[in-house]
């Protein structure tokens, strides 16, 4: 140990021998020092010998770290994942190694025997000369090679380098402990070896590496199973569940290590451990108990010597560079590594950077849910269970019969239970082989059988990876885009947005492959295609309802479902949004926009900043209110919070694997869902209930909501077209979608306006001459050519929908390619907006203009604008959206003129707010 400790030293002098400055990563030294201590001491082996397995080991250290957050679900261990294959191959070539460790070992034992060392003495153990059955069989020699090639250098390499730390950080104590060493052990100057008596007065020494290891312990927290129903502190814990012991927090407690537990204070232990806390086995970073780590003395005795010969020739001074951010890793590291001068004690020349990593200490473990002995009372239950032979003797005869008879019984009830359980085993392997089958099928066969039968049509993509598919490569892509921002004169944002499609289409074409998890996406960006699918009025292309929290936020009223209901959801809806029901409602959304405009006025007279997104949302939630629900924002404010709750925690799932099963399980995010999910219902079961209750006087109303509930009356003598939980998710769908995207409509008309003044001043002098200062009414929004024309073009731009899915219903040809039952068809709106060759090589351009005759003759393709879809599913409200955005933005061109605001960043994304700047 003193050999590789001196030759690591001798390398920093050498370093600086010159007298400059040189930074050394201190934390990889100690873990080639801590390494070549244990393959010297418990393999025989040089650091350099054994690199690979370390490297190996390192790699599973990360491997296993990835995946200690992940739910564990025991059978996947076994699938052929990227990550299990890559661990499966880590694991043979540590094994290999450390078999040819052995072998070598075995082939020169005849002349120098087994060795004196941890595998010495367990080769020894189990050598076959003994002529008994060997302890330990060789996987399990193996097995403990790994254990203490990996642990028995890890946890001392980051005990060295938390110990450096604090001695940088508290030099008093440094000064103390560099006191004691040279007392003890003397400077050093004369390579005096350190002994074992040596280090065992170092008691500073001792009592600094235990604060250390307090305060910067190795393993942050450990666990342990219930192996069965018990009881723990007067809790009743249930067989299985997991014990966990935090460390780290139990170490801070102010109850256990008193009022100074947040600080470094060596001289608690000046006692011995037992007396530095309230607790006597408060300190657990090496475990306590039966099951403490065997390593202990091991690491502290080698964490000495190292700390007594480093401080005999160097001093420590933290680095300026230093940020002090500790994190777990498995293990607790700092996060920014740790720079630190390092100079020769007396000559101040050599200045070295030290950057620590932790690691995992395998071995530090501890069995603290070991029960105490019953004592007494357990004992009197076994004697009253098998009484002693004097109690059997005295009733000998009668007890033979007796015995025949219950060992008898106790054989059939045996029997029986065998069978039950024989049963129950079957049963259960018969359930896990079916389960291993179909997600074998699953994940494994099906998407390799689809990949090579589209292959074979020429419909390339991203290769399937197994479970995730390709969500991976979308989450990676999109992260890239989300630092991006625009010129306020540049529309693409499809590298922020989609950035997969564009990748993917100028590699594959318009037609490709791609999978969500192990369910394949076929891109359709050819609009002949796209209108194949929209079309359809048979039913081949249902909504795809794979997502749950979508489901959660819209319900599912006529967005989302399909055949006889959606028929039935329309039936009953769409009187609601006749063009003469619209007009009538005009002076409604007139007044609520009038309103909005007069508090802009009220803010200044002369040059005022309004935020107008929210301004929007806020105007555009109160129309819906009024027009669709009677309700004013302010009583549907709930309502509308709620929804936006629900639509990111929906948006965080987009990306994600979708498993069936996993919707019902109450994770975080689920328990959060439903519990928004039911304040919506019950918000709006309110107002229903209210308007129910006044049906007598007032009658169900006129607006959407009435004239629900007016076809679903029991009255009328007939089957109600709607249940009353239909109902409610109708509401939930006009709710959010009825000013949701009018309003971003709207913000995004604002946003071009303001860019480009040339056209605001043309729609301006349109509406002053068709509306002069009067509130439009619907025959001159009629008129408004140019402001339907600025209007379409902003959702060509910037539609508030950025793709549409289907869902193939059965096999079936789609443009010419064989596409398989339950792929997801993805429509790109926002690629195929762009796209040159169905709008011209202008396509990337603001350009109203095209629009002049019409949205059919505005591109190549007559349905190109996609925008509230298009076909039979189309958007039931787009008449609704178009006349209240442009009677907004009549009436804010009849007040005022936009003009962007110097805060404004351009950098779109799927959620928007914009900064306007509003002037008179």
């Amino acid at each position: 140990m003193s050999d590789c400790v001196r030759s690591m030293l001798s390398d920093w002098e050498a370093k600086g021998a010159a007298g400059d400055d040189v930074e050394i990563e201190l934390s990889r030294q100690f873990e080639e020092l801590t390494a070549d201590v244990i393959s010297h001491t418990a393999f025989g082996s040089s650091y350099k010998e054994g690199r690979q397995v370390f490297l190996a080991q390192r790699e599973l250290q990360f491997l296993a770290f990835s995946t200690a957050f992940n739910v564990q679900i025991p059978g996947f261990r076994y699938l052929p994942t990227e990550k299990n294959l890559r661990t499966w191959k880590l694991d043979k070539q540590v094994r290999s190694m450390l078999m040819d460790i052995i072998k070598t070992r075995l082939a020169n034992k005849d002349t120098a025997g087994y060795g004196n060392d941890l595998l010495g003495l367990m080769l020894e153990a189990c050598t076959p000369e003994h002529g008994e059955a060997p302890i330990l069989t060789m996987d399990e020699i193996i097995d403990e090679c790994k254990t203490f090639f990996f642990a028995g250098h890890d946890t001392t390499s980051h005990l060295l380098t938390w110990a450096s730390f604090l001695l940088s950080t508290h030099p008093a104590w440094q000064d103390k402990l560099r006191e004691e060493v040279r007392r003890e052990c003397g400077d050093g100057e004369e390579e005096e070896e350190l002994t074992g008596d040596m280090l065992n007065k170092l008691k500073l020494v001792n009592m600094f590496l235990l604060e250390t290891l307090r305060l910067y312990g190795p393993v942050p927290a450990f666990q342990r199973r219930t192996s069965s129903d018990l009881d723990l502190g007067g809790i009743h814990v249930p067989e299985g569940a997991i014990l966990t012991i935090a460390i780290t927090s139990i170490h801070r407690d102010k109850e256990v290590w008193g009022e100074d537990a947040g600080e470094f204070k060596p001289e608690r232990f000046e006692n011995g451990v037992t007396k530095a806390a309230k607790h006597p086995n408060a300190l657990l970073s090496f475990s306590s108990g039966p099951r403490s780590c065997i390593g202990q003395n091991f690491a502290m005795m080698e964490a000495k010597a190292v700390v007594a010969m480093m401080v005999q020739k160097f001093s420590l001074e933290l680095s300026p560079k230093y940020v002090h951010a500790p994190m777990n890793v498995i293990t607790v590291r700092p996060r920014h590594g740790l720079p630190m001068i390092l100079e020769p004690a007396g000559c101040p020349v050599l200045s070295e950077t030290l950057v620590p990593t932790t690691k995992v200490a395998a071995y530090v473990t501890a069995d603290l849910t070991r029960q105490p002995p019953r004592g007494h009372q357990a004992a009197q239950r076994l004697e009253d269970k098998y009484p002693p032979p004097s109690a059997l003797d005295s009733h000998q005869p009668d007890l033979e019969v007796v015995g025949k008879e219950r060992a008898q019984r106790e054989r059939q009830g045996v029997t029986a239970a065998m069978g039950v359980a024989w049963m129950v085993a079957a049963a259960v392997v018969a359930v896990m082989a079916s389960w291993a089958f179909n997600a074998l099928v699953h994940l494994v066969w099906r998407p390799y059988a689809i990949t090579r039968k589209l292959a074979a049509q020429g419909v390339a993509g991203p290769g399937y990876r197994f479970f995730s598919g390709n969500l991976g490569d979308i989450k990676r892509l999109r992260g890239e885009g989300a630092v991006v921002t625009l010129d306020v004169g540049d529309h693409d944002f499809i590298p922020m947005v989609q950035p997969h499609f564009r990748k993917w289409i100028s590699l594959y074409g318009r037609t490709f492959v791609y999978w969500t998890g192990a369910r394949p996406n076929v891109c359709v960006a050819d609009v002949n295609v796209v209108k194949q699918v929209l079309f359809d009025r048979t039913g081949l292309y249902p909504k795809n309802l794979m997502n749950p929290h979508i489901s959660r936020l819209l319900g599912k009223g006529l967005v989302l479902t399909d055949g006889d209901d959606w028929k039935r959801h329309r039936k009953v809806v769409h009187p609601a949004f006749s063009m003469d029901k619209l007009k009538v409602r005009m002076t409604i959304r007139h007044a609520l926009s009038v309103s909005m405009m007069s508090e802009w006025e009220a803010k200044g007279v002369n040059d005022v900043e309004v935020e107008l997104s929210s301004r929007f949302e806020e105007l555009t939630a109160d129309v819906i209110s009024h027009t669709a629900f009677g309700s004013s924002y302010i009583q549907g404010k709930k309502v509308f919070l709620a929804q936006r709750e629900l639509q990111f925690l929906a948006f965080s799932t987009v990306f994600d694997v979708q498993i069936p099963a996993f919707r019902y399980l109450p994770t975080d995010k689920n328990l959060k869902t439903w519990k928004l999910d039911k304040q919506v219902r019950t918000m709006l079961m309110d107002i229903i209930k209210t308007r129910l209750a006044n049906k007598d006087t007032a009658g169900y109303g006129n607006d959407l909501l009435g004239l629900m509930l007016e076809a679903c009356a029991p009255e009328h003598g007939e089957t109600p077209l709607l249940s009353m939980d239909e109902i409610i998710d109708e509401c939930k769908t006009f709710f959010f979608a009825g000013h949701d995207t009018t309003s971003h409509l709207l913000t995004w008309a604002s946003f071009l306006l303001s860019t480009h003044p040339e056209w605001q001043d043309r729609l301006r002098e349109e509406v002053r001459r068709e509306c002069g200062d009067e509130v439009p009414t619907g025959d001159m929004l009629n008129k408004l050519k140019l402001v339907n024309m600025f209007l379409l073009e902003t959702l060509r731009l910037y539609g508030p929908v950025s793709v549409i899915q289907r869902k193939a219903s059965s096999d079936l040809d789609l443009g010419g390619v064989q596409v398989p039952e339950g792929a997801i068809l993805t429509i790109p709106i926002a690629t195929i907006h762009r796209d040159k060759e169905v709008w011209g090589e202008d396509a990337g351009e603001f350009r109203p203009e095209r629009f002049e005759n019409g949205v059919t003759r505005a591109a190549k393709h007559p349905n190109a604008l996609l925008s509230f879809s298009s076909g039979p599913r189309s958007c039931i409200g787009q008449n609704f959206a178009m006349i209240e955005a442009k009677a907004v933005v009549a009436m804010i061109l009849q007040r005022f003129t936009l003009e962007l605001s110097p805060k404004y960043v351009h950098a779109p994304m799927d959620v928007l707010t914009g900064w306007v700047a509003v002037t008179h």
